[in-house]
């Protein structure tokens, strides 16, 4: 049984500032197919301050979705990786709702997204310079329309980042999208699909993992969650966790004096991160 939801504000001083420098957000004036990022970017840690950032996840979110959406996900993994950094853009505006890309009305193909991908890229470039990363500290994460946008932006970069979680959503294939621009080492690969989704049905996920596999990804961990639909379930905030830590070992060290209750612990509620069991987080076209 599922969870009520309930959303959350980002905790207090730990919402990073856009780096100094770097042009804000787009305006609400560019909410149009070929501008690019949408307002707002998100950005949230390390929760410890104190010390250099241990690595950079960044968080697409699905189709009809933003940044806002992300960022009770990056509360939660970083209340057990307090050195881990995160960015959230939010996808264009095209048509009714935000998408990372178009698509060909005849062929169904990825079209018009060049631009996105570009600003996409050199967000992670100046995170990563501001944070002083490299591509090793960095795990791309996309949700339902955003796995096939992080599954792009991998294959786009000159060496393999850390990690790569496709959470209930499609690899890009030669069918939608173009061939991958190298042969280079694949990163270590996390594909989650809903057992009952119905949005993005676990067959169709099958088929995204055997596309990874031709494209050179070697180390692909696979998980259906039995009986569930489309929404992120507890048990995959955890696997996905747990692929955060052993993908990024150095964001992981725990504040001193820092402890967290399990969720099993008696009187204690979990709490499923705000807008992932709701209509933000999923495909709507």
């Amino acid at each position: 049984m599922e969870r009520s939801t309930r959303a959350r504000p980002p905790s207090a001083g730990k919402v990073r500032p856009a780096p100094a420098g770097r042009a804000g957000p787009a305006t609400p004036k560019d909410f149009t197919p070929q501008k690019g990022l949408a307002h707002p970017t998100l950005r949230y840690g390390p929760e410890d301050g104190n010390a250099p950032a241990g690595g950079l996840a960044v968080l697409l979110h699905g189709c009809g979705g933003s940044a806002h959406c992300m960022m009770q996900l990056a509360e939660e993994w970083a209340r057990e990786m307090p050195h881990l950094a995160f960015v959230m853009p939010t996808a264009p505006i095209r048509g009714e709702f935000s998408a990372w890309f178009a698509r060909h009305r005849d062929t169904r193909r990825c079209i018009r997204f060049e631009a996105i991908t570009k600003e996409l890229l050199d967000l992670i470039w100046e995170e990563c310079r501001c944070l002083n990363l490299g591509l090793d500290k960095v795990v791309l994460f996309g949700c339902s329309a955003g796995a096939l946008m992080a599954g792009w932006l991998e294959v786009q970069l000159p060496k393999a980042c850390a990690g790569l979680v496709l959470l209930h959503g499609r690899a890009p294939d030669s069918h939608v999208l173009p061939a991958p621009p190298n042969k280079r080492v694949r990163p270590p690969t996390l594909v989650l699909a809903g057992g009952e989704d119905l949005q993005i049905p676990p067959s169709v996920v099958a088929d995204a993992v055997e596309v990874l596999k031709k494209n050179g990804y070697r180390d692909v961990i696979y998980h259906v969650e039995p009986g569930h639909g489309h929404d992120i379930s507890l048990n995959e905030l955890q696997l996905t966790g747990e692929f955060l830590k052993s993908s990024l070992p150095k964001a992981m060290k725990r504040l001193p004096g820092r402890s967290r209750k399990s969720w099993e612990d008696p009187g204690e509620s979990p709490e499923t991160p705000s807008g992932l069991g709701q209509a933000p987080l999923q495909d709507k076209v």
